[in-house]
């Protein structure tokens, strides 16, 4: 008998969530140009350090503008300390809409288990590394810059 009024309430919630509609929200729709669309830089970038002269050398590899946002927050790094990598986007006019940072990618900090079973960590400079770079690009943008060392180390020209 409880089996049979299980089964009655089962079948009736079921009944009811099938006759539900499920409404869409209000969503705008303005047109987007492609200069209002939000879009991500992706940038492929190559970097090395010259001992000797004591010079860095930062080189393009290739650069690819997609639709849509970078995941997270976008917040702006403040924390700009010499030995990072400072990065900025800039307007027409060579102003900065955001400034970023991040730990230069020669410096690699590397764990590992020693003969004694506790946990290391070492430090490797690297003389030359490729890595990417992703940021949101804000319409505006006309170049990005590097920096490193308060020196200029690579500008590009994002209209080509």
């Amino acid at each position: 008998m409880i089996s049979y009024i299980r089964i009655i309430v089962v079948f009736g919630l079921l009944l009811g969530f099938a006759g539900c509609k499920v409404q869409k929200g209000n969503i705008s729709t303005e047109e987007l140009t492609d200069d209002t669309r939000p879009s991500i830089l992706f940038l492929n970038l190559s970097l090395a350090y010259d001992s000797i002269a004591n010079e860095y050398d930062m080189k393009l590899i290739n650069q690819i503008v997609a639709k849509g946002r970078v995941k997270g927050l976008a917040i702006e790094d403040t924390n700009l300390d010499t030995n990072n990598l400072v990065y900025s986007l800039l307007n027409n006019k060579g102003k900065v809409i955001t400034k970023h940072s991040m730990q230069n990618p020669l410096n690699k900090h590397i764990e590992y288990v020693d003969n004694n079973g506790t946990l290391k960590m070492r430090s490797v400079q690297l003389n030359q590394i490729d890595f990417s770079i992703r940021v949101d690009l804000p319409p505006a943008t006309r170049s990005v810059v590097f920096e490193m060392a308060n020196k200029r180390l690579l500008l590009i020209d994002l209209r080509k």
